[in-house]
């Protein structure tokens, strides 16, 4: 988790820099963090799920993976109805 936590501030901090993406709060990174952790765990893992399992509306978190592609951490794989989304392998090992 701490690998998964330090590729997320280290991508954060060079999309704020170069202007990519407005600079985030540590709460709003805190929940990036978790979002990945929880896609690491249960990859393929869909937008549904993910709201259902961090008690967070469908919105919201569709907020948040917007911005874990915008830094290239997640991608959907499959179909859009069947299909979820996966860690980008610069995250894992």
């Amino acid at each position: 988790n701490d690998r998964v936590n330090d590729r997320v501030n280290d991508r954060v901090n060079d999309y704020v820099i170069s202007n990519k993406i407005e600079n985030l709060t540590k709460i709003t990174i805190s929940k990036l963090v978790g979002i990945c952790e929880l896609i690491k765990e249960h990859q393929p893992i869909n937008t549904t799920q993910i709201a259902d399992k961090t008690n967070n509306s469908i919105p919201t978190i569709s907020r948040y993976l917007k911005m874990l592609k915008t830094l290239n951490l997640v991608e959907f794989e499959g179909a859009s109805k069947t299909g979820g989304y996966i860690i980008k392998s610069i995250i894992t090992p």
